[in-house]
């Protein structure tokens, strides 16, 4: 309860303070003239893209031993974006995904295994092709391409340990723990996949990376913002990271502040950026309402997946 209370907090805070020096009706009218088929396209990709994601999932999760199809983990998607917009707490999207890994027979460790390899191996991609897309950019100045840069040096080194054959030491107390090495020797399993299965995983994730980046583009179109699609590449890997923090519903003012902030950067308006962030936010409710009206049909027809 408290949680709720704090995140409600930062909420109406946030926004407030952007809402004093952004008039609201300036929102609205960037609003009110978007254009509704090219949000609709943004959305149709945002489906799309979470198809394309049940690809490294399936390999990640056969890699665990864990039999699921496609067509089911996608209504699992659908339905861990209901749970993350919904419920309260920083890990409810990870809960609700384990939960729904153990209802289709995987074991707890496998299910716990398989959504930190998921999330390890998507974020590092994540932060790979955002840092290329900044170094990339012209308009930023010499610290940002450095960062970028050291980012991508330190993704490189990452994706080697991932990709080269080596057998890490468990030692120390996580030795003498069963439970902690079986579950670090469930996470080395993604290493020993046939190079093939590691490549598609990396290589469908930078695909979902771009596709998430053009949903979000579309979205930037429809409410009539003239900008590049590798600005908002790099923007998007930099939202993500943001939306990260614990600190609010939905994404609700961290979207907002953050799209300003990263905007002016590019000469967006305030008012243009926050009625941008509202059209991607109806797009995660978008998808969080069809998780939903899956979930309701699952639980009155069980046998339904």
């Amino acid at each position: 309860m408290a949680s709720f209370a704090l995140k409600f907090l930062f909420v109406c805070g946030a926004m407030g303070l952007l809402f004093r020096f952004v008039p609201i009706h300036e929102v609205v009218d960037a609003m009110a003239a978007s254009n509704g088929k090219i949000f609709v396209a943004g959305l149709v990709l945002q489906f799309m893209n979470r198809g394309l994601a049940t690809v490294p999932m399936k390999i990640i999760a056969a890699g665990q031993g864990i039999d699921i199809s496609r067509r089911t983990l996608f209504r699992v998607l659908l339905a861990v974006q209901f749970y993350a917009v919904f419920l309260p707490g920083a890990l409810a999207g990870g809960g609700a995904t384990w939960m729904k890994y153990v209802q289709h027979g995987a074991s707890k460790g496998a299910a716990a295994a398989a959504i930190v390899i998921n999330r390890g191996v998507g974020s590092l991609m994540l932060v790979a092709v955002g840092s290329l897309a900044l170094l990339l950019e012209p308009r930023v100045g010499t610290l940002p391409r450095l960062i970028a840069l050291g980012l991508i040096c330190a993704s490189a080194a990452c994706f080697m340990l991932v990709w080269i054959p080596w057998k890490p030491a468990i030692v120390g107390p996580v030795a003498g723990s069963l439970r902690v090495g079986d579950f670090l020797n469930r996470l080395l399993r993604f290493k020993r996949l046939p190079a093939r299965d590691r490549a598609i995983v990396m290589i469908s994730m930078i695909v979902q990376e771009l596709g998430n980046a053009a949903a979000i583009w579309t979205f930037a179109v429809a409410v009539g913002l003239h900008i590049d699609y590798l600005s908002v590449i790099w923007m998007r890997a930099a939202l993500q990271m943001a939306l990260m923090l614990p600190l609010s519903f939905a994404g609700l003012g961290i979207r907002e502040a953050s799209l300003v902030g990263l905007g002016g950067i590019l000469g967006v308006q305030p008012a243009d950026a926050i009625a941008w962030s509202f059209t991607i936010l109806a797009g995660t409710l978008s998808i969080a309402l069809a998780g939903g009206i899956l979930e309701s049909s699952a639980w009155q027809g069980p046998g339904k997946q």
